[in-house]
């Protein structure tokens, strides 16, 4: 069914029990139809599922859920997702509660044929959710589905076992194909992992500590890249075609930076991340897609935005929702499908939580963007394919070739060389060129304008452009500086200058 996240004439749907507000940010998303890299359209953004209030879990007995209330303080309706990974059958969800959580590693079918939203699958099952249990999963946070269709997990641990990176097999019955231990507990928040042609890494952020995990596959070993006086939460990684960089969004900070990640891979261990731009607010996730476009979630922020990594920094919005009011409101995240999934979170309106999908887009960073040849002409820059004979546009470009760019939204009279631009016509002005520009010898002080180089002229003002003032009336032999004024020629006074001089 078409989701919810409402849109103008291009874009992705609309709650049914919300609407967006197009507000001139807003406005800018769904008149332009923006994704990660190109256009949504209306039935390309629809709500997969719908929990009007709590989720449940696929508890494996009455019995059982029974004793997990009896002996926690867990509460259903104070669960929120955290971070999500997709693979072609099964959604992988990370949850947070205030109350504590029986498993927080769940599965959700990408889709389903029953009329009811599907309960929450404790992955890989019940027994690896076992409180204290260091043989287990104790707090998941970030995670990634690879090339290779393996599930990376970070564990925070909890107070008596450190944290971990699990890695499983979805192809092989869920088998655990890794874990690795670290020397620490709790802090891990989210990562990225990086492909070289015989390794993988996986890239950490650890909040409030002054530097970032790098784990190797390939070794099975950790090590710690400081950065001096600065710590990070979000991260994302550009895509596998372009030199690398790493990017870093600080802990309850607006400030994004960034790092070669050829730095990281030659295991130096200090690094200093160089600022390149500002959020209007303090992104808590971050996710790159294979054509370099960066989407951003925000603390208590019902929208989201994106940032064409290929441009200079300049912040665009995705998605806004009237209601949303949560500390967490969105997680995301792409795969192999060329979907873009998003969970959207509300304490206070039903549904609670809804899973969205949109599509076809771009997929993740960890996939290179097109190996087609794209229709004839499609411009190499501002376009793409993801499949032969196809040109499909970048964030600001549209067009058969993408080769024309989108002006600024609302922009009347005026066009384009570049994305976001109004350049206005002749004879129009303002920021939009929605004013009338009068001719430059209208007199703007005694008129108007009322149509291109047309002048609607004040009381006591006449003439074209409005410079001529009217005299008084009945004034035979006079003229005037102001209006009403009767100055008589030589040879003739009176009011209105009709006596001759004797």
């Amino acid at each position: 069914m078409t989701s919810g996240i409402g849109v103008n004439n291009q874009n992705a749907g609309s709650f049914s029990s919300e609407k967006l507000l197009m507000s001139p940010f807003s406005f800018v998303t769904f008149l332009l139809g923006l994704s990660l890299a190109t256009a949504i359209n209306l039935s390309d953004l629809t709500t997969v599922y719908e929990w009007p209030e709590k989720i449940e879990y696929d508890w494996p007995s009455e019995t059982f859920k029974t004793k997990v209330f009896q002996d926690t303080s867990f509460e259903l309706n104070g669960i929120h997702p955290r971070f999500m990974a997709v693979s072609p059958e099964r959604i992988f969800l990370s949850l947070a509660g205030y109350r504590g959580l029986p498993a927080s590693l769940v599965s959700i079918p990408t889709n389903s044929t029953s009329s009811l939203p599907p309960s929450l699958a404790p992955y890989p099952s019940w027994e690896m959710h076992r409180k204290e249990i260091c043989g287990t999963i104790q707090s998941a946070s970030g995670l990634e589905v690879d090339k290779m269709g393996r599930l990376w997990v970070l564990d925070n641990g909890s107070k008596k076992c450190n944290a971990k990176i699990w890695i499983f097999d979805l192809a092989n019955s869920d088998k655990i194909q890794n874990v690795h231990e670290f020397s620490f507990r709790l802090g891990l928040h989210d990562l990225v992992l990086d492909e070289t042609p015989d390794e993988w890494f996986a890239y950490i952020t650890r909040f409030e500590k002054g530097h970032i995990v790098i784990f190797s596959l390939k070794t099975n070993k950790s090590w710690l890249l400081d950065t001096p006086g600065k710590s990070f939460l979000c991260l994302a990684l550009s895509p596998k075609q372009e030199t690398r960089m790493l990017y870093l969004g600080r802990l309850e900070s607006n400030e994004l930076y960034a790092i070669s990640v050829r730095e990281i891979r030659d295991r130096k261990r200090t690094a200093h991340p160089k600022l390149i731009g500002k959020w209007n607010q303090a992104p808590y996730r971050m996710l790159m897609d294979s054509a370099g476009v960066m989407q951003a979630a925000f603390f208590q922020k019902k929208y989201t935005s994106t940032w064409n990594t290929s441009l200079p920094f300049a912040e665009q919005p995705f998605i806004e929702v009237e209601t949303l009011d949560s500390r967490w409101p969105f997680s995301f995240a792409s795969g192999t499908s060329r979907n873009l999934w998003i969970t959207a979170f509300n304490w206070n309106a039903k549904p609670k939580y809804r899973l969205l999908k949109a599509g076809p887009g771009l997929r993740s960073y960890l996939y290179d963007a097109s190996k087609f040849d794209c229709l004839e002409g499609c411009h190499k820059e501002h376009g793409y394919c993801s499949r032969p004979g196809e040109c499909l546009c970048k964030v600001g470009w549209k067009g058969n070739y993408c080769d024309e760019c989108h002006p600024y939204p609302g922009c009347v009279n005026g066009t384009c060389n570049k994305p976001w631009e109004c350049n206005c016509e002749a004879s129009w002005e303002g920021m939009l060129c929605d004013k009338i520009l009068c001719s430059e010898t209208c007199n703007l002080e005694h008129g108007s304008c009322v149509a291109i180089g047309e002048c609607l002229c004040k009381t006591g003002w006449k003439g074209k452009n409005c410079d001529e003032c009217q005299p008084y009336p009945g004034c035979t032999n006079g003229t005037c500086s102001q209006p009403w004024q009767c100055n008589c020629a030589a040879g003739y006074h009176g009011k209105l200058c009709d006596l001759e001089d004797e």
